[in-house]
């Protein structure tokens, strides 16, 4: 791989541990059921905090990040990229493709609108119940 190349999301996949896939999923489990990143200090908690700092230390701010949350709380949280190496990854990918594919779609047919509602992003989409 040249240095202009960048690696493809199944190339950044494939070489994750699953430790490191472990984590992410958790992140995102626990983004997705109660709708925050996880606190660092639950992360690294001190039976597992070696663990953690292995698993997490090769991977770039490009995955997974630190930051503050608006309540001024150190959380981790997964980037777009981040998301797409859990578990899950490839069906959001493959979502994210059809999104994209939808905004295309509309610009070319429908220039003038510029806006769109969840239900219709939804049904576009087909997504189930519990996706959208």
């Amino acid at each position: 791989m040249s240095d202009q190349q960048k690696p493809s999301i199944q190339q950044v996949r494939s070489k994750l541990t699953p430790a490191q896939i472990a984590l992410l999923d958790q992140f995102w489990r626990n983004f997705l059921k109660k709708g925050e990143w996880p606190l660092t200090r639950v992360v690294y908690a001190p039976d597992r905090k070696d663990e953690v700092v292995q698993a997490l230390s090769p991977l770039t701010g490009n995955i997974e990040r630190e930051e503050r949350n608006g309540a001024g709380k150190n959380v981790l949280y997964l980037s777009l990229v981040g998301i797409l190496m859990t578990t899950k990854g490839r069906h959001y990918q493959k979502l994210l493709s059809r999104f994209l594919q939808f905004q295309h779609n509309l610009y070319r047919n429908k220039p003038e609108q510029d806006t769109v509602n969840a239900k219709d992003v939804a049904a576009a989409l087909r997504l189930l119940p519990y996706e959208s």
